[in-house]
């Protein structure tokens, strides 16, 4: 797997409604996926960009969808534990940066999400919580090329550091 590295910009408060349209946005690095195996390549097309306030860290992507009718989309619940069987994508966040202990967060292509913690013990065994909720903000649009998501993570739900310009967090971006 391919280590990639990309650059949070600092924004104003930004209108989470799922459009990538916010100036934020078109200055922001994108970043595009890849797959797992370093043989293959992506299907579709996915951007991830990053943004922050001294709020919260704001994740976009951009997921082309060549097919929409083949999207898998399931009436779901928010925090729904199967919600990355359907056409989603998924941050997982390490503040702390020990590889251990971390977020995950997995919103739908209709802006459905569900967050969880996830503890590693000094047997290496995980422990998944999901009654942990983040308090979120997320939101999803169509477009003619696929579909967006922008989603706003309170910093103060990581119990992390605040952000500052230089800040490094280990994170991991996916596609379902």
């Amino acid at each position: 797997i391919e280590d990639l590295e990309t650059t949070a910009i600092r924004t104003a408060e930004i209108n989470i409604d799922g459009r990538l349209d916010e100036k934020c946005w078109q200055q922001a690095e994108a970043v595009s996926l890849v797959p797992l195996a370093a043989d293959q390549e992506a299907k579709v097309s996915t951007l991830v960009k990053v943004a922050w306030t001294p709020e919260a860290l704001l994740v976009a992507f951009d997921c082309r969808e060549p097919q929409p009718e083949k999207m898998n989309l399931s009436e779901r619940q928010p925090d729904d534990r199967e919600l990355w069987k359907d056409s989603s994508v998924e941050i997982f966040l390490n503040p702390s940066s020990d590889r251990k202990n971390y977020f995950q967060f997995i919103v739908n292509a209709k802006g459905v999400w569900a967050d969880s913690k996830i503890t590693t013990n000094a047997d290496g065994q995980k422990t998944f919580d999901w009654d942990w909720n983040a308090s979120v903000q997320t939101a999803a649009a169509e477009n003619p090329k696929g579909w967006t998501v922008e989603i706003a993570i309170p910093l103060a739900s990581l119990s992390a550091a605040p952000l500052t310009d230089g800040s490094a967090w280990v994170a991991n971006f996916a596609r379902g």
